[in-house]
C-alpha cells in the first residue's frame, strides 16, 4: 500500500469512529435535550 492509501484508510477509520462516538453521545443525551436538536447532531457527523 502507498502512502496515500494509508493515509486514506487511516481516515475512514478515524471519521467512522467520531460518527459512532457522536451517535453513542448523543444517545445519552436523548432523556435531556429535544428531539431536533440530537437530530440536528447526528445528520452532519453521518454524513
Amino acid at each position: 500500500m502507498t502512502e496515500k492509501e494509508i493515509f486514506i484508510e487511516n481516515l475512514k477509520k478515524r471519521t467512522k469512529k467520531f460518527a459512532v462516538d457522536v451517535i453513542i453521545f448523543a444517545i445519552h443525551l436523548k432523556k435531556l435535550k429535544p428531539h431536533l436538536l440530537l437530530y440536528q447532531l447526528i445528520k452532519p457527523v453521518t454524513s
